[in-house]
């Protein structure tokens, strides 16, 4: 038999490192990193240059042995009878696509010691079902799990980032849980995992990638971060199922298309912080009812609501100055539009195929709206200086109709249009005749129109109609008697009469038959051969009954009318408070809400006929559990669910809202005051990604008057509550960034001689100072360059009005150089 054995085969993969292959298992021993290697394409197939390359498709099993550190790159890529592999604790580091194209691999545990998840690791290991993740990873590459049979994935708290396509087309993925270590989410890290139900973005999310979620068709409701500032680019693109979108306050950019084909979207509230709202938005969003645009929003662009054919109605608010292209092409049931005057120009299609359409209200002059170059069809009715369309119609004029004409109500707007409702002809009817009933028509008197001959009918409902009826018989029965049917040939109507006795039942053998749920059976004996009633020898049997089981009958699948699923509960924070959403159940009209601050005890704390509740009477520092019970309506009375799942959450205050100025060429930061909060910390990062303890300050604001000249920080803020003397922080505020520069100088003017004389301050860290002069005030040329805080211009020409600005320079960082001053003005008089 040793004769058919498999011939080991060795080599060394190392410095330290030998490897050994014998009856398709591959063990590797040794100390110390293994060798990385390439892949390449030979005879039509990708393989890799690993020692092990003849024997790469026989290869089951793989054995890395304690003492191992890394495992080298493309290291096992295209083993594709390999099913198992064991990675040892002194393993630190896999490689890029270690594990590429290894369709076999079912499951796989990455142990603690190893830090990062390469770009490739797991790509297209389509058997690949099962995955721990160690507690020690920071970071899991580009597609490193791309096209796995993944169903479900737990990434540990040490992950800070998910690369680009991580999972993409994971198509089984129902459910992936995301920890606050996370940062950012890579673009198309979850891209047409088609399966995915649910997922939480946690507040420690700044951004999330262009087509993060493109696909995932399965996805009913997300929650943004509050840390977000920009929903980037096709982000949940085709998300057909998603109809729950909330976007904190942190955003202040919607890229294109990020809703894209989002048909089950039935509202979206946009906050006051965004000032964009880019190409093709909500493209198709075809459920979209309403949608309400903050006075925030500056850019409205190219497309960006085209398609969503459920939208009824649209203010534009006095932000906006340009409608662009499309931008409500196909939006068939809108009926109004508000546009302010602000609005300049609109873009080619912007309102075509809104069938629906009837009235538009500009907010400015004809003539405005005429330099626009956009026109509505002849059927909208234009209402110029007009701010909305509420109730600015009034009559003014009436003409009542006659027989031979119509009249009409003449109504005005108080902006001066006008438009005239047709009212119908009126005629002056007499009686003519009376015309009898027949078997299809009853008796009516007959009005003419004493003027122009118009006719009506005034029918006689109590007058009998008349039939020609045709007579046919109807045998008996065992059970019912037989008759003579008498039905009339025009209309239908019918009567019987000669009754003839039944004729008694005919008895017959029955079988036995077995009850259902819903219907008795019975014992054998004698029943009626024509109408089936039981005669002699039968035992009727009792209906079973319903056995019901997760609200459906076991044996024939009939719903219980009782039955109520429990919801499904997730809980976030809006401000700082505990956000309860749950999913909608089917035949519920309310919803019960348990609240508990020991996770024991709970008490009913409030219902709502939606599916979501924030809890705003919270205190600050304390962790609240809920649990959510669905109700509905059975013959008048409520039936219950049972609980949902119990979440939880530690309330903090709100995140401040920061925004950031220059103070003498220092960042500046300013926010409104935190509820609760009795002192704010303020981080630092000059790369926007790294970011570290600044200061602290009761205050709230805070100038870095410490930052270097011509450098970019980023900042962010925390809010701070002290509860029994621990500090709690509330999530960060969204990033804040700004570039130093030296102060910006403040000038004056007078004359000397006649001829224009400027003064300014001298700046710390200036070297020198532009001096910029113009004669209309708009179009300005550097006149003098000079190190002294004066200028005189003694090449003023008399009588010329000449207007000056200065810029301090910084010699060493042109970074640094100051904005322009106040502009100064003033008239050289010789």
């Amino acid at each position: 038999m040793s004769a058919f054995a498999d011939t080991a085969k060795s080599g060394t993969c190392g410095d330290n490192l030998t490897w050994t292959l014998q009856d398709g298992v591959l063990n590797i021993s040794g100390t110390g990193d293994m060798e990385d290697y390439l892949s390449h394409r030979f005879d039509g197939k990708y393989i890799t240059t690993a020692p092990w390359i003849e024997y790469y498709d026989t290869i089951k099993s793989v054995v890395i042995e304690s003492g191992v550190t890394s495992i080298g790159d493309h290291a096992f890529s295209w083993c594709s009878s390999l099913t198992s592999v064991t990675i040892p604790d002194s393993v630190t580091s896999i490689g890029s696509s270690v594990f590429r194209n290894c369709s076999s691999l079912e499951s796989v545990t990455i142990p603690d010691s190893v830090t990062s998840i390469m770009d490739d690791t797991f790509y297209e290991c389509r058997s690949l079902a099962s995955v721990t993740i160690g507690n020690s990873v920071t970071s899991i590459g580009i597609r490193a799990f791309y096209n796995c049979s993944l169903a479900s994935v737990t990434i540990p708290n040490s992950v800070t980032s998910i690369g680009g396509s991580a999972f993409e087309d994971c198509s089984s993925l129902e459910s992936v849980t995301i920890p606050d270590s996370v940062t950012s989410i890579g673009g198309g890290a979850f891209e047409d995992c088609s399966s995915l139900a649910s997922v939480t973005i946690p507040d420690s999310v700044t951004s999330i990638g262009e087509y993060a979620f493109y696909g995932c068709s399965s996805l009913e409701s997300v929650t943004i971060p509050d840390n977000v500032t920009s929903i980037e680019s096709s982000v949940f693109r085709n998300c057909t199922t998603l109809a729950i979108v909330t976007i904190p306050d942190s955003v202040t950019s919607i890229e294109w298309g990020p809703f894209y084909g989002c048909s089950s979207l039935t509202s979206v509230t946009i906050p006051d912080s965004v000032t964009s709202i880019g190409d093709y938005a909500f493209y198709n969003c075809s459920s979209l009812t309403s949608v309400m645009i903050p006075d925030s929003v500056t850019s409205i662009r190219s497309c960006a609501f085209e398609g969503c054919s459920s939208l009824e109605s649209m203010t534009i608010p006095d932000s906006v100055t340009s409608i662009a292209y499309g931008t409500f092409y196909g939006c068939s049931s809108l009926a109004s539009v508000t546009i302010p005057n602000s609005v300049t120009s609109i873009g080619e299609r912007a309102f075509d195929v809104c069938s629906k359409l009837k009235d538009a209200a500009f907010g400015g002059t004809k003539e405005e709206w005429e330099a626009t170059g956009y026109t509505f069809p002849s059927y909208v009715r234009m209402h110029y200086s007009c701010k909305s369309l509420d109730g600015h119609y009034v009559p003014v004029e009436v003409k009542e109709p006659n027989c031979k004409s119509t009249g009409y109500i003449k109504y005005i707007c108080n902006c001066g249009n006008e438009y005239t409702e047709t009212l119908p002809k009126s005629h002056d009817y007499v009686f003519s005749k009376t015309v009898a009933p027949t078997c299809s028509e009853h008796g009516y008197d007959l009005l003419k129109c004493s003027k122009c001959g118009a006719e009506k009918k005034e029918y006689h409902d109590d007058e009998l109609l008349q039939h020609s009826y045709v007579v046919s018989a109807v045998e008996p029965s065992c059970l019912v008697g037989g008759y003579k049917l008498h039905k009339c040939s025009v209309c239908g109507d019918s009567y019987k009469d000669e009754p003839v006795q039944p004729l008694g039942h005919s008895e017959t053998n029955a079988e036995a038959k077995a009850p259902t749920c819903t219907e008795a059976g019975h014992t054998a004996g004698t029943c009626c051969s024509r109408c089936g009633k039981i005669m002699s020898g039968m035992a009727e049997i009792a209906a079973l009954g319903h056995s019901y089981k997760n609200g459906a009958c076991t044996r024939c699948g009939a719903k219980n009318p009782n039955y109520v699923a429990a919801p499904v509960l997730k809980i976030t924070t809006s401000a700082g408070k505990p956000k309860l959403t749950w999913n909608k159940v089917d035949g519920a009209t309310k919803y019960y809400i348990y609240r508990s601050i020991d996770g024991k005890n709970y008490k009913q704390y409030t219902s709502t006929t939606k599916t979501s509740y924030t809890n705003t009477s919270t205190t600050i520092g304390t962790t609240y559990y809920y649990k959510v019970k669905a109700a509905k309506v059975v013959n008048g009375k409520n039936v219950y669910s049972v609980y949902s799942n119990v979440n939880s959450v530690k309330c903090v205050p709100a995140a401040p809202v920061v925004s950031i100025s220059r103070s003498n060429g220092k960042p500046k930061l300013t926010w409104k005051a935190v509820t609760g909060a009795s002192k704010y910390y303020i981080y630092r990062s000059t790369d926007g990604t790294n970011f570290s303890y600044l200061t602290n300050t009761s205050k709230t604001s805070y100038t870095n008057t410490g930052a270097a000249s011509g450098k970019k920080y980023y900042y962010k803020v925390k809010a701070v509550a002290v509860v029994n003397k621990k500090n709690v922080f509330s999530a960060y505020s969204a990033a804040k960034n700004m570039m130093t520069t030296i102060a910006t100088p403040s000038v004056s003017i007078t004359t000397a001689n006649g001829k224009p004389k400027l003064t300014w301050n001298a700046v710390t860290g200036a070297d020198k100072y532009y001096v910029y002069r113009s004669t209309d005030g708009k179009t300005y040329k550097q006149l003098s360059t000079t190190t002294k805080t004066s200028l005189t211009n003694t090449g003023a020409k008399k009588n010329t009005k000449y207007y000056y600005k200065v810029k301090a320079i910084c010699s060493a960082n042109s970074n640094a150089n100051s904005t322009f001053s106040n502009i100064v003005s003033i008239k050289a008089t010789k």
